[in-house]
């Protein structure tokens, strides 16, 4: 009998026995695209997003476990820039801000676990002055692109550290 078919049947063993197998799953494939830019943000995003999932979990239920992640949707970006004097052909990233929807799975102390569903927020301001640099994350549980994405709440959000009326621009 090889690996994979004692790995098998234990499973079928363990589900037969009422006891439910969950392996750890983090799936962030919607990022493909622009993994790039979440690097403005974060050197490795990926472990500073999960790390961000665990910590607010763990400040809600002390002992909970971050078992799954998955990015459910493309997500959408606002960017802004400012002119790079002398050079007509690039601009210096002022602000970035990212919203994706997502689905967590959660495991409490107690072995119980949630599938929480939901639009993760995360936005960087001030980026082109790394002294006055800031960054913000959201999680809006139940929440939709269409309330916090790029035509949503993000319009607002990637300014959160100024007075400043988005109105007007």
């Amino acid at each position: 009998m090889n690996y994979i078919q004692v790995i098998f049947l234990l499973l079928i063993a363990l589900k037969a026995n009422g006891n439910e197998v969950v392996a750890d799953s983090f799936n962030y494939d919607f990022f493909k695209d622009s993994k790039h830019m979440l690097e403005w943000l974060h050197p490795e995003p990926f472990d500073a997003i999960k790390s961000n999932f665990e910590d607010n979990f763990d400040q809600q239920v002390p002992g909970s476990k971050l078992i799954g992640l998955e990015v459910i949707e493309k997500p959408e970006w606002l960017t802004g820039a400012i002119p790079i004097e002398g050079d007509e052909d690039h601009a210096r990233l002022k602000r970035a801000g990212v919203a994706f929807s997502f689905s967590v799975r959660v495991k409490t102390p107690e072995n119980v676990i949630h599938e929480i569903k939901g639009v993760y927020t995360w936005v960087g301001v001030n980026m082109d002055n790394p002294e006055e640099e800031m960054q913000r994350t959201w999680v809006d549980i139940n929440g939709t692109l269409e309330e916090y994405g790029s035509n949503g709440a993000l319009i607002q959000r990637v300014y959160f550290e100024s007075d400043e009326n988005v109105e007007e621009k």
